[in-house]
């Protein structure tokens, strides 16, 4: 199948993301999935852009610049993802993280490795480890999070 040239081109705008959720809706795998199966999702760089780390994009365009594609990926990725309200994205954030408890059985926690991370230090792992990268201060969840998870794991009470 020959896609319409549109999709050749990055996704930016609230559009195209909407456009991109779309086609991959279409796909009657995914369909069939999503009708057999509860989904539990998080975020993964890619909803927004390749390797993108709390407010620093992949590339060198102006912070502004990228904060508003991240805006309009969020909200595309909330309006089409099986997300609850309270996962509303405001601007540029969205509450990710969050925990399902299923009874004394299982809890899961749901973590965002995006919007609070280091931004990857020796090149995403291309170049060799620098004083940057080995810096005991760097996260991949930020503080607030690493605090929401370490409680609850401490106060889970889950098999």
């Amino acid at each position: 199948m020959q896609l319409p040239s549109s999709f050749r081109a990055e996704t930016v705008t609230l559009d195209q993301y909407r456009e991109r959720y779309a086609l991959y809706k279409s796909d009657p795998d995914l369909i069939a999935a999503h009708l057999v199966a509860p989904w539990i999702v998080t975020l993964d760089d890619h909803e927004v852009e390749n390797n993108w780390a709390d407010e620093v994009p992949e590339n060198n365009v102006p912070r502004e610049e990228f904060l508003v594609r991240r805006a309009n990926a969020l909200r595309a990725y909330w309006e089409n993802m099986p997300m609850r309200l309270p996962q509303q994205p405001v601007g540029h954030d969205m509450q990710i993280y969050r925990r399902f408890r299923f009874g004394d059985l299982a809890e899961f926690s749901v973590l965002d490795t995006r919007q609070y991370r280091s931004d990857q230090a020796a090149g995403d792992g291309t170049k060799p480890p620098n004083p940057g990268s080995q810096d005991p201060a760097r996260t991949i969840t930020g503080d607030e999070q690493e605090r929401w998870l370490l409680d609850g794991l401490g106060a889970s009470t889950a098999r």
